[in-house]
């Protein structure tokens, strides 16, 4: 639909789906480097605003080039910010705690990836 709307062919759509995946991979180590260099907090708050930068660049694109521009800046704000949330994890929970504490984080995203439709689907 959004493909459509743009102008884009398969290929293109196919791009745009890779151009956030590929920066999200690559920029984890970096992210993680800098956090001991600079600041974790730094870190976390410049990837949450290149995310950001990148929805709002997608959402107002008109063409595939601006549209490809907007998720690469998502791939690199969304991989800080995955790195950058389980460091923080690390460094709050003691290694004998973390188990649990995962445990309980991800029980309430499977919780609400179950929940979540079931809501939608009724409403």
């Amino acid at each position: 639909m959004i493909a459509k709307a743009i102008g884009a062919n398969s290929v293109q759509a196919f791009w745009i789906g890779t151009a956030y995946l590929l920066p999200y991979g690559v920029v984890q180590p970096l992210a993680q480097y800098c956090s001991d260099t600079f600041s974790r907090r730094a870190v976390l708050m410049s990837g949450t605003l290149l995310f950001t930068m990148g929805s709002i660049l997608c959402a107002v694109s008109k063409n595939v080039p601006s549209m490809l521009s907007g998720r690469a800046i998502q791939g690199i704000g969304g991989g800080s910010i995955t790195c950058l949330s389980q460091v923080i994890f690390t460094d709050i929970f003691p290694l004998a705690q973390r188990a649990k504490w995962a445990a309980a984080i991800q029980l309430t995203a499977a919780i609400g990836l179950i929940i979540g439709p079931l809501i939608g689907w009724y409403c």
